[in-house]
């Protein structure tokens, strides 16, 4: 409990005082909403929940806050990942439930259908023609399929009865749940975002190009964003994990995202493409969406650039973008 209090106030206090220095670099003011109605100016330390955008001052890092700054794992620990960042508690449950348990199913039952050993899917089974019972149906070595239930459940004893006194050799037959393909990918999206935010800073969310990033995550039967942002990344010697500035061609500038899902002890690399700052940046966001696998991209690594904790690279969001 000790650590996860610890954990939280120290990336509080990382991107609070990043926004401070986001604040002295644009000269603005934070103001919100007293209880009595009134706006004030804030001076408060904040921390601005990437996900809603709205500000938090340290009292919501106490758990007993009506919607407290919670650990938000990037990407989602079921997927390999670790405590990254905060979000506020509404978000976290609401991007988990919707989002991260849909994207962890989705790859499970992508890797099922190619019947790669090991994989795991959640279903349902029935032997001839008895009431299906919950199952994790598993792939073993030689595409073998293993269902996993529930011993002591009374159609699951039925079942078994009724293949033990078959004469014949009985009929099994059995579901899986395919979840929802489109909040799977925006799923991804949300952890590339979040990590472009981990590198870059408050600055980012600044950007109306940004925003609609933000939009499409918290609306995913919605489409916001001219396409999913999101692609597959087949793991070479050169792969590596970081934030990337898609310099050529020209016309297809982006920031760039990549990192690892892990998922029943094997690895699948995406990346998720983030729009620069201002109208040439969201123009050649657009233009992803017509780039073909024929196209040599060039990347530049930036993930080395330490833009939230040196107050002097503060502005790396549009130095970058306009130097490299």
């Amino acid at each position: 409990m000790k650590r996860s209090k610890d954990t939280r106030e120290k990336i509080f206090d990382v991107f609070a005082t990043n926004l401070t220095n986001v604040k002295t670099l644009l000269g603005f003011q934070l103001s919100g909403e007293l209880p009595d109605g009134t706006i004030s100016e804030i001076n408060q330390p904040m921390y601005i929940c990437p996900l809603c955008l709205r500000g938090y001052t340290k009292i919501a890092l106490d758990q007993n806050f009506h919607n407290p700054l919670t650990i938000e794992d990037v990407p989602p620990k079921s997927l390999g990942g670790k405590p990254l960042l905060l979000t506020c508690k509404e978000c976290n449950s609401k991007g988990g439930y919707l989002l991260d348990s849909v994207l962890k199913q989705h790859l499970q039952s992508q890797r099922f259908i190619k019947l790669s050993p090991g994989s795991k899917v959640l279903g349902k089974v029935s032997v001839n023609k008895l009431g299906a019972v919950n199952s994790i149906i598993e792939v073993k070595e030689n595409s073998e399929l293993f269902f996993h239930v529930d011993g002591n459940n009374y159609l699951v004893k039925k079942h078994i009865n009724a293949l033990q006194t078959s004469q014949s050799s009985g009929k099994l037959d059995f579901t899986v749940n395919i979840p929802n393909a489109t909040k799977a990918v925006v799923g991804i999206l949300k952890i590339g975002y979040l990590l472009s935010f981990n590198y870059l800073g408050n600055l980012m969310l600044l950007s109306p190009n940004v925003e609609k990033v933000v939009r499409q995550i918290n609306h995913p039967d919605l489409k916001i964003l001219p396409h999913t942002c999101v692609t597959k990344i087949n793991k070479d010697k050169n792969y590596k994990e970081g934030l990337y500035l898609l310099t050529s061609p020209e016309n297809y500038r982006c920031f760039f995202v990549a990192f690892t899902l892990k998922i029943d002890g094997l690895s699948e690399n995406f990346g998720v493409f983030i729009p620069g700052p201002g109208e040439d940046g969201w123009r050649h966001f657009v233009n992803i969406k017509n780039l073909n696998k024929e196209a040599k991209l060039s990347f530049k690594d930036v993930s080395f650039n330490d833009m939230v904790t040196n107050n002097k690279l503060v502005n790396g969001y549009h130095y970058l973008w306009q130097n490299l």
